[in-house]
């Protein structure tokens, strides 16, 4: 709950910084991305992808082509940079025409920094084309509308070649109603700002009841024969004479006596057709037009599209009524504040960021100000509140620092980090100007923590490293990096220490001034972010990582710490203490930290250097131990035969080693005879299906179905109808993804496919990526979609028959790749998906949902490309390595119950990562890894983990044809831990890793049980298993039990069977201790509708038959329903589904 406080009145010498905001001139809203629409000549539409506001737009294809509408024809066209490297121009090739890919065109190419900021003024002039008007009109200045009760006015436009298609009254709860959640919207427009402002202002809009009609069709305003923004006021001008013929008085909308309707705001219908600062392109500006004693200034425009988001909304309406600014770059050369302010990338549309604090502070919504001096220690700050700290620069009143709270809660849900927001405030400067020089730089400036300064870089839009918090940004001070300085280059007296926890409310500790001994701190190897704690006399208690200098006031013994890296061996003693005196040398802390988790391994063929794409790990030539795949694009392919001791010989011929533009490889025994097949992507060539005889002789059989030349990404092997036979799935970019079912042997040893026409698997967009796996339990296989910059797909299986896009898990980031994995060891499968840019994002199963993981260590938004999910250091609980590229890799450790630990790569870790496989390459039990790179040398990481702890491997043979038993499910429990594996053969990204099912036993020398469910649902059991080996289960073996002998260690419910089902379906569970137990289903509305179970039971295996009926007998309708088992204190829910 926010509380009010009366918020003090905005200085004058604050608005005066920013006054060409006051004059009415042009201001923006970012996309980011964004999909238009956009016009041909012809009529038709082209979807593309927008960067950029309404002073410069660089608009690209779904699939990363740039694009420009064509001077002499109009017509969008793929574009090349001049010679003169000063403008990008048409080919000629339209948009969409297969022959771009004769063109050679760059992906992503975009106009250098002069050029951008050449397009941004000429496109502000003409917007600012209306301020001579404003001259001597009116004898007060513009001032803000910023507090108390504030109306705006809210026009609605459609045209007769464009009318309304959402209805008049929608508008007025949208930007009125308390608690309004039409569009998916989380509350109104005046929610946003009653909520943002601590209730300071209660901003509400009149808008008529019906729509105005425009005198022009909508193809009059939205032309490139008018200048760009006079379409806009001549449309507004006209709505404007309407609303005055109509009686309406304006003289209610100037809550602040200016002189000024505070707020103006038109939405028309339909979208904008043309793009490229042209037309109806959304915008804000100034018109001019008085009526009743006051005067329109400010407005802004934009179309209304199927709905109605806050997003821009909010955005130009803070420009309007609060003069903010800004804070993001006109001709995106850097990042702004990223995500952390609705003034600039500010996060879903439907719930935007709140303003960052120095805003709040200058619209007057501060309920709390702190200005900093002397000593303070513990100073708490909350999130939810507008309650700020202050450090005054006293040579410039314009400079300052500020300090909030931020937390990803409420309207701040989407923050890319939580913590403590560090702003250094320079009202005088401009979000545009990046260069961080005194006389170049920002209005303000978030001060990351992680000190990489990656927004002013124009990297992302912030990481889960950039807010300050304990354990690991817990110091600023003028000698860490980042710096607390004052633009001048002096040091500003900001020395802030014992930064707290993330929290609703935190703490810190501050001092203007340090103290005079001096302490060192140093890390080898260089470069390692490790922890540490230094505690000394009085109670002192400092913590950080890395290498560092610090200057403490007592004399006295100090002790330091040094902390863990997962991974890593610690120093050797890990306490350290030292003295430190006013005459003495001063102390110097050194922590040698040895045995990284990975060092690189393998010489020659290894170290490949081609245009690197996939890579699979696979035993093509039966020997038992993994050889190399490489996918090069446009250069021989390289398959690497494992000679053991880590030396690999390229025995690729013929198409194996074909040199046109592959993606990946998706290998596997698709034929049941012995030996590895292949299938090859190729992006814009017909692919390949290479056909093994056994004796390392591939032929291509492509032309039995399966020879689709889109631009081809990932392909997986997945028995996707549960008829034994293995299906292909191909992933297409920017073009339908393909089901390639096959029809088996149809003579003479040809196995021939056919493509199946299922629509919810082939929805056409740039797809990267479709991990298979059973997510739901009910025994067969579904599949997430990942897509770039439109919604991901999570598709379930009807058992073979139906396929529907469930909704879940809509990420519409730039998805790169996925995997499923059991990461908190609940026996479901949970989601990890890899975004480039944009923050990955951690999916946990709870059954009828997955939900949304966080944590310090998730939410990475670096420029990801793959990833392995394994059990890196065996202890039982799944780790995630996500590859990235020319950015660090990315190393989590799991702890089994859903947190992660971020570990420390060596340097070679870093480099044009596309795709990482993951499998025991030199057999020693611990997972290796090997990278494709991009045109440099290909990396071998040996898993190196000193701490490593038991392990098993299994290799399942299966039923024929499916002989490597894909999409079988393993569930093994030792020491109390339960961990589940399915089997997969390929799509979660570029790369496929080792088929060979991986489990780590941590301290355990004997695995419990293993448990194997084959595809066609029948199980095998072994109990006692010994540690340390590769064990072979084959299907059909008749187990020596049917269960484990001895209770089972942990309580699981297991995914019902059959699931979609009519008319029965059947729950079972395990008990790992007697006691009461309740099995029973439940509407999705909580209502329930059968016990089948209720009493007290004992430890061991359990079940129950649903008939589909409710507790009196009657047939219930079909739909979803959630089976819940109480057992004791534990709850655990699993989703069924009644189909009729």
């Amino acid at each position: 709950m926010r509380r009010f406080a009366q918020a003090p009145l905005i200085l004058a010498a604050a608005l005066a910084c920013i006054s060409l905001l006051a004059s009415g001139a042009a201001t923006a809203a970012p996309y980011y991305g964004a999909r238009f629409d956009l016009g041909q000549p012809d009529g038709s539409t082209v979807p593309v992808l927008v960067w950029g506001d309404e002073y410069f737009q660089h608009i690209e294809s779904l699939d990363g082509f740039t694009l420009v509408r064509d001077k002499a024809t109009g017509v969008i066209c793929y574009a090349v940079l001049a010679a003169d490297g000063e403008a990008l121009v048409s080919t000629g090739v339209r948009a969409g025409d297969a022959a771009v890919a004769g063109l050679g065109l760059e992906k992503h190419r975009r106009l250098p920094a002069t050029a951008r900021a050449r397009q941004v003024q000429s496109a502000r002039d003409q917007l600012d084309a209306e301020l001579p008007k404003f001259a001597g009109k009116q004898a007060k200045a513009l001032e803000p509308a910023s507090t108390g009760n504030v109306q705006g006015i809210t026009l609605i436009i459609d045209f007769s070649d464009q009318p309304a298609t959402v209805p008049a009254a929608n508008f007025t709860a949208y930007l009125n109603q308390p608690g309004y959640t039409g569009y998916g919207n989380h509350g109104s427009v005046r929610d946003y700002f009653h909520d943002v402002s601590d209730g300071a202002l209660t901003y509400t809009n009149f808008v008529p009841t019906a729509y105005f009609r425009a005198p022009q069709p909508k193809s009059y305003y939205d032309s490139t024969a008018l200048p760009y923004g006079q379409g806009a006021r001549i449309l507004i001008q006209a709505a404007l004479v309407a609303l005055n013929n109509s009686g309406f008085d304006f003289s209610q909308y100037d809550s602040n006596g200016d002189g000024y309707v505070d707020a103006l705001n038109a939405f028309y219908a339909g979208e904008p057709s043309l793009g490229w600062s042209e037309g109806l392109w959304p915008h804000s500006s100034s018109i001019y037009y008085a009526a009743d004693g006051v005067a329109t200034n400010r407005y802004q425009i934009t179309n209304i599209g199927s709905g109605l988001s806050l997003g821009t909304f909010c955005h130009e309406n803070g420009h309007m009524l609060c003069f903010w600014p800004d804070l993001y770059d006109y001709d995106s050369d850097s990042s702004g504040v990223g995500r952390f302010c609705l003034m600039c990338n500010s996060g879903p549309s439907n719930n935007p960021v709140e303003p960052s604090a120095p805003l709040k502070d200058l619209a007057g919504w501060t309920s709390s100000m702190t200005v900093l001096t002397g000593i303070s220690n513990a100073l708490p700050v909350s999130a939810g509140v507008n309650q700020f700290y202050k450090v005054a620069n006293p040579a410039r009143a314009n400079e300052y620092y500020m300090i909030e709270n931020r937390q990803a809660s409420g309207r701040d849900a989407s923050l890319p980090d939580v913590g403590l927001a560090v702003w250094h405030v320079d009202t005088s400067g401009s979000n545009s100007n990046q260069d961080q020089t005194p006389a170049s730089h920002y209005f303000c400036t978030l001060v990351q923590a992680d000190g990489r300064w990656d927004l002013e870089n124009h990297v992302g839009a912030g990481d889960n490293t950039d807010l300050w918090a304990a354990p690991t940004h817990v110091l600023l001070t003028p000698e860490t990096s980042p710096a607390a300085t004052w633009w001048s280059g002096a040091d500003a007296p900001v020395y802030l220490d014992q930064i707290g926890a993330s929290g609703p409310t935190m703490t810190f500790n501050y001092r203007e001034a340090p103290g005079s001994l001096s302490v060192s701190i140093a890390i080898q190897p260089a470069g390692l972010p490790a922890p540490w704690r230094l505690e000394g006399p009085n109670g002192y208690l400092e913590t950080g990582t890395g290498d560092a200098g610090l200057l403490v006031s007592d004399e006295g013994d100090y002790t330091l710490t040094w902390l863990p890296v997962p991974g890593w061996s610690s120093p050797a003693p890990s306490v350290v203490t030292a003295t430190v005196s006013a005459t003495g040398t001063p102390p110097a802390f050194v922590g040698v930290y040895t045995n990284p988790p990975f060092v690189t391994a393998g010489g020659g063929s290894v170290g490949d250097t081609g245009a690197g794409r996939g890579v699979t790990l696979v035993d093509v030539d039966n020997d038992g131990d993994l050889d190399i795949y490489i996918c090069n694009r446009g250069s021989a392919n390289r398959l690497l035969r494992n000679d053991g001791g880590l030396s690999f010989t390229d025995i690729a011929t013929g198409l194996l080693a074909d040199a046109g533009p592959t993606m990946s490889a998706a290998w596997a025994d698709m034929d049941g005879d012995g030996d590895q097949d292949v299938y090859l992507t190729r992006d814009l060539q017909a692919n390949f299906l290479l056909a093994n005889d056994g004796t390392g002789v591939f032929t291509n059989i492509a032309q039995y179905g399966v020879e689709d030349a889109g631009a081809g990404r990932a392909a997986a092997w997945c028995d996707h109808d549960g008829d034994g036979l293995l299906d292909i799935f191909l992933v297409n970019n920017g073009t339908a993804s393909q089901i390639f079912r096959s029809l088996g042997n149809i003579g003479f040893g040809v196995f021939t496919f056919f493509p199946q026409v299922i629509a919810a698997l082939q929805t056409a967009g740039a797809g990267n990526a479709a991990t298979w796996a059973d997510s739901d339990g009910d025994g067969d296989q579904d599949v997430y979609r990942v897509m770039s910059w439109q919604a991901n797909q999570m598709v379930l299986n009807a058992g073979g028959t139906a396929y529907f896009n469930s909704g879940l898990m809509a990420n519409g980031s730039s998805g790169q790749a996925a995997a499923w994995g059991d990461l908190d060891n609940d026996g479901d499968l949970d989601l990890y998906l890899v975004n480039d840019g944009q923050a990955d994002v951690c999916y946990l199963n709870e059954g009828a949902y997955f939900s949304t993981l966080e944590g310090p260590a998730l939410g990475d938004a670096g420029p990801g490309r793959g990833l392995a999910m394994a059990d890196l250091d065996n202890d039982g609980r799944l780790d995630i390595y996500v590859a990235r590229f020319n950015a660090p890799d990315l190393l989590l450790f799991g702890d089994g119950a859903g947190g992660f630990t971020a570990s420390y790569l060596p340097a070679v870790a870093t480099g044009p990562t596309t795709s990482v496989a993951c499998g025991d390459i030199d057999g020693d039990g611990g997972l290796d890894l090997y990278l494709s790179r991009d045109g440099q040398a290909n990396v071998l990481l040996r898993n190196a983990i000193v701490s490593r702890g038991h392990w098993l491997h299994l290799d399942l043979a299966g039923k024929a044809p499916n002989l490597e038993a894909i999409g079988a499910r393993v569930r093994v429990v030792a020491g109390g831990v339960s961990q589940l594996r399915e089997v997969s053969a390929g799509g979660e990204s570029l790369a496929q890793h080792a088929r060979r099912v991986a489990f780590g036993l941590g301290a355990s020398t004997v695995a419990d049980s293993v448990i194997v469910r084959w595809p066609d649902g029948t199980r095998t059991v072994r109990v006692a298993v010994a540690a340390d080996q590769v064990l072979s289960i084959a299907h059909g073996i008749v187990s020596a039990v049917d269960l484990p002998t001895a209770g089972p260690a942990v309580t699981v419910l297991h995914a019902p069977y059959p699931n979609p089902f009519n008319p029965a379906t059947t729950v079972s569970f395990e008990l790992a201790q007697a006691g009461p137990v309740e099995l029973a289903v439940y509407a999705l509305d909580g209502r329930r509708i059968a016990t089948l179970l209720t009493g007290e039971f004992a430890a061991g295996h359990h079940q129950a038959v649903w008939q589909g009926q409710d507790d009196r007998g009657r047939a219930v309708a079909s739909g979803s329903y959630v089976c819940r088992l109480q057992a004791g204190a534990q709850q655990m829910v699993r989703r069924l589904m009644l189909v009729k």
